[in-house]
């Protein structure tokens, strides 16, 4: 029998290091593909759907196109990584190091992105409705005409990035950090906020159409 312990070593185990392996393995019908070192893979336009990459090692690898979505990637490292146009759709990516990546046009409605660090990080055009990136830090990001209706970015850290023209109608606010954030064209219409959430002295969240929460 397995024991607790045993399956973590398991996630610290992988021997897949290279795409040739890991999408012959997935055809084969394997998805657990935990802690595997694919530092600088290229999977342009890969099918991984449903595959579980828990802390794995993705820093600066190529995944245009490839479609992820379902999948598990909790404390992934994919700093640098291009994902731009990347099927994400309901991943659970918590706590995940997406630092200087490109997402770009990316699919990540109902995402998990908890605590993920997105500092600098691409997003221009990417859909994310009613993801959760609570806790998330987005400090820098471009944000620039993303799709976050009805997204939980409570507690998120969205200092000095760029919000123009996004969609955050519906989304709740409560704790976020919007201080240096550009907000020019950005729907904030039905949005939630309360006293922790923070924004540019002068700025009245009211007159954007956000609702204040007791």
């Amino acid at each position: 029998m397995m024991t607790s312990s045993s399956r973590w070593i398991g996630i610290f185990m992988s021997s897949v290091n290279t795409a040739f392996e890991l999408l012959s393995r997935y055809a084969a019908g394997e998805r657990d593909f935990n802690g595997a070192n694919l530092r600088l893979v290229e999977l342009i336009g890969a099918n991984l759907a449903g595959c579980s990459l828990v802390r794995a090692d993705l820093i600066g690898a190529d995944l245009i196109g490839a479609n992820l979505a379902g999948c598990q990637l909790d404390r992934a490292d994919l700093i640098g990584a291009n994902l731009s146009g990347v099927n994400l759709r309901k991943g659970i990516l918590k706590l995940v190091d997406l630092s200087g990546s490109d997402l770009s046009g990316g699919q990540l409605s109902e995402a998990d992105l908890s605590g993920a660090k997105l500092g600098g990080a691409k997003l221009r055009l990417a859909k994310l409705p009613a993801a959760n990136l609570r806790e998330a830090i987005l400090v820098g990001s471009d944000l620039v005409g993303v799709d976050l209706m009805g997204a939980d970015l409570r507690g998120a850290a969205l200092n000095g990035a760029d919000l123009r023209g996004a969609d955050l109608s519906k989304a709740h606010l409560e704790g976020a950090n919007f201080e240096g954030t550009k907000l020019i064209g950005t729907k904030l219409i039905n949005g939630f906020y309360d006293a922790k959430t923070r924004f540019d002295r002068g700025l009245d969240p009211q007159a954007l159409g956000l609702r204040f929460l007791e």
